[in-house]
């Protein structure tokens, strides 16, 4: 699940990944990953506090 917070991907609606994180906890019935906007531990329990079962960092590795 990516929202407007994830790099490379024109065209998104301007909904951010928080916001899409809950709502798609309530409607899917399947796991999903958080993808986007993700840095630190901070976000990772963020992401799992919103019914994610983890998170993909892509960009963050390129900076370190």
């Amino acid at each position: 699940m990516d929202g407007f917070e994830c790099g490379g991907h024109p065209g998104e609606e301007d909904v951010t990944n928080w916001i899409l994180y809950a709502k798609a906890a309530k409607i899917l019935k399947v796991p999903f990953i958080c993808s986007g906007g993700s840095a630190d531990e901070r976000h990772l329990a963020a992401a799992l506090a919103f019914g994610g079962q983890g998170i993909n960092m892509g960009t963050r590795f390129m900076a370190t």
